[in-house]
């Protein structure tokens, strides 16, 4: 009854994933999202479940379409914190799930990132439980994103500029 313990909720999670039921499987991730997304061990608990050899690309595309539409819309002020969180653990699903993509679209998911970690620097919460912002992985998945521009780029320009534009992102988040 402790709505705190994750334990059995991931549990339903494992025995789907030894069964080979991605359908179900894709529902039990969804669920567990929706009651744990806005904590910062759900990309670590169910990292390897969204990987999973069981889960096809239409179930992982499903997932992520779904978990859009559970993120809380709210910005009452207890709810803001929770809204932040779970975007985060989206984007951090995103990038897991969806990672090569052409060049404007990773810099438009980069630009997007960081206009969000802006915006969740004006919320007044407390620090994770790793001393950070509930919003400062949104500056680092933009990162991930610039660096992944400066591995594809196609000239030293476009390579230098991506890698300048990580450097600045950066250190503009821990300011």
């Amino acid at each position: 009854d402790n709505p705190r313990l994750r334990g059995p909720f991931l549990a339903p999670i494992e025995v789907l994933d030894w069964l080979d039921d991605g359908a179900r499987m894709t529902a039990e991730l969804l669920a567990y999202f929706k009651r744990f997304g806005h904590k910062t061990s759900f990309f670590s608990d169910c990292g390897t479940y969204l990987q999973s050899a069981v889960l096809s690309d239409e179930q992982r595309a499903a997932f992520l379409d779904s978990a859009a539409a559970a993120l809380p819309t709210s910005d009452t002020d207890e709810n803001k914190t929770r809204r932040v969180a779970m975007t985060t653990t989206w984007h951090q699903c995103r990038f897991l799930l969806q990672p090569k993509q052409a060049l404007d679209d990773m810099l438009a998911r980069a630009k997007e990132l960081l206009r969000l970690f802006n915006d969740s620097t004006k919320i007044d919460s407390q620090p994770t439980e790793f001393d950070r912002g509930v919003g400062d992985d949104l500056a680092l998945l933009s990162v991930h994103y610039l660096l992944q521009v400066y591995e594809c780029g196609l000239t030293p320009t476009v390579r230098h500029h991506a890698l300048v534009r990580s450097i600045l992102t950066l250190e503009h988040a821990l300011q």
